[in-house]
């Protein structure tokens, strides 16, 4: 019987474009817009895994990709770039009225953690939260999905898990959670596996 949700943040509740974000933060001239998102993301893994903080972040980008803005605007940029799946929120709603725990699970800087539960009041539904920042570890390894069963203390087989990607999905089935890898184009088969794990 399924009691837990455990449930990754993008591409699954918030859909979100870095591109005009990327596409404003870089004011270097001749710096091509894949060698800028390369930087970017350098710095944006190290924030999230907490070994920078979210100002050494800021002063980084700003200086990688000639961003001549103060650290705030930078800020301002970097965070606005998501968007509510409204499907999803409809479905967390209905799963805090069943009763069911709800985990968020993403790989996410302090930055955008602050954003989100500002912007959305989706998030202020969720009983707990593992994010990297705080784990020191991407769900690229396993330290998050031991982080859920301990110390958080999810059962796995009694846990549905949702995320965007592939890699995470198998590292969760893995682990032995009931597994659904998630698009927003193929929300029905969402759905049909909840329905089938038992879950409304």
């Amino acid at each position: 019987m399924i009691r837990n949700i455990l449930c990754d943040i993008g591409n699954v509740i918030l859909f979100f474009d870095l591109g005009p974000a990327l596409r404003r933060l870089n004011q270097r001239p001749g710096l091509a817009e894949a060698d800028a998102l390369a930087r970017l993301v350098h710095h944006r893994d190290l924030v999230e895994l907490g070994r920078t903080t979210p100002a050494e972040f800021l002063d980084a980008v700003r200086s990688e990709l000639g961003f001549p803005g103060t650290a705030a605007e930078a800020c301002a940029l970097y965070e606005d770039i998501f968007t509510l799946n409204e499907a999803m929120a409809g479905l967390i709603a209905g799963w805090k009225r069943s009763g069911l725990r709800l985990v968020l699970f993403s790989n996410i800087s302090p930055i955008h953690a602050d954003f989100i539960e500002r912007r959305f009041p989706v998030f202020g539904q969720f009983d707990e939260a593992i994010f990297s920042f705080r784990t020191g570890d991407l769900k690229l390894h396993n330290g998050m999905y031991r982080e859920a069963v301990d110390p958080l203390g999810l059962e796995p087989a009694a846990t549905f898990y949702l995320d965007d990607s592939p890699a995470n999905c198998a590292t969760g089935r893995r682990f032995g959670f009931v597994t659904h890898e998630y698009s927003g184009l193929r929300h029905a088969a969402l759905l049909a596996e909840l329905a089938a794990a038992g879950v409304r």
